[in-house]
């Protein structure tokens, strides 16, 4: 398509001549400096953006309000457990908020961390396995610190940003 537009400048003399490749240069640097523009103006656009308009204060009680709980689960789970975990197979956001929310943008993230709130209202789901039991014995390296350090790393990561704020917890052995 470029081709013929361009074949419609030049006059039929001129369609071998020395300009065809510069003029061809030019139209891809053209369309090349389109698309820029076109994604800088997208960008822009997300400024313009009703939310960014809430103030700090505002959007802080918003996030507390949808921060009811933070699901922590262990993991992995033996495949021979009688009793399953809980299935989190739904957005991360309704089990883990402030962890969701935090990675929105810098300004949600920045709100969030300093937010001790949002991280200290935990939910623990644990397994429990005594050292006599069939459990322990079929799957002896459930309580290895490799298997769970994601979980102990993750906990350790909510309880460093709650600060001194008091925890509000709970947990659920199986």
């Amino acid at each position: 398509m470029a081709n013929s537009k361009l074949s419609s400048l030049l006059g039929p003399n001129e369609k071998n001549s020395s300009f065809k490749p510069r003029i061809e240069s030019q139209a891809i640097d053209a369309q090349a400096q389109k698309k820029r523009l076109y994604d800088y103006k997208t960008q822009l656009s997300s400024l313009l953006s009703p939310i960014r308009h809430i103030p700090n204060e505002i959007l802080c009680l918003i996030f507390e309000f949808a921060c009811t709980e933070n699901f922590l689960q262990e993991y992995p789970w033996p495949s021979n457990l009688v009793v399953r975990p809980t299935e989190v197979a739904s957005p991360v956001m309704t089990y883990l908020p402030a962890l969701a929310i935090s990675a929105v943008c810098k300004r949600w993230r920045d709100l969030g961390l300093v937010s001790n709130h949002l991280w200290s209202r935990l939910k623990l789901e644990i397994l429990h396995v005594e050292e006599n039991s069939e459990l322990a014995e079929t799957a002896p390296d459930m309580h290895a610190s490799d298997t769970h350090g994601g979980f102990i790393s993750t906990l350790q990561l909510y309880l460093s940003w709650t600060a001194r704020v008091m925890l509000r917890f709970s947990s659920t052995f199986k």
